[in-house]
């Protein structure tokens, strides 16, 4: 890709990588801009009609998440890596593999299981989330 014509000369692609990207995104986090953006974007999917809604649900995630994610108590992320701030992406990773079973009872109601109880930093992002214990009956 010709980077100078698609954005303005003098930018470096390397200038592009994951980290850096990454880095303005904490920027972006610290300056509590994460509802603004929000905000925006689901505007932009009712308005246009785009499918922009997850990237918000994702942000939404990772700024609830995050204060209950220190150095002292790191999240153990995909491969055991330990992380400080996860992405959303790294924050639904840790629910892939959650089994919920739907059970009708005698009398018609539907009792929800786990295959096997949540993990402490599954509970840690529940939390985060401002869930219900209960969720993991």
């Amino acid at each position: 890709m010709d980077w100078p014509r698609l954005i303005r000369p003098g930018l470096d692609p390397s200038w592009f990588n994951d980290d850096a990207i990454a880095r303005h995104w904490d920027r972006l986090y610290e300056a509590n801009l994460h509802q603004v953006l929000s905000s925006c974007l689901v505007q932009i999917d009712k308005k246009e009609g785009l499918s922009l809604l997850a990237l918000a649900i994702s942000l939404v995630f990772q700024s609830r998440v995050r204060p209950f994610i220190t150095p002292e108590r790191p999240f153990k992320g995909a491969g055991g890596r330990k992380l400080t701030r996860p992405t959303g992406q790294a924050i639904f990773q840790l629910f892939r593999y959650v089994n919920v079973a739907l059970l009708e009872l005698p009398d018609g109601r539907i009792q929800r299981a786990l295959g096997k109880p949540l993990t402490p930093d599954q509970r840690r992002i529940l939390q985060g989330l401002g869930m219900d214990k209960s969720i993991d009956v």
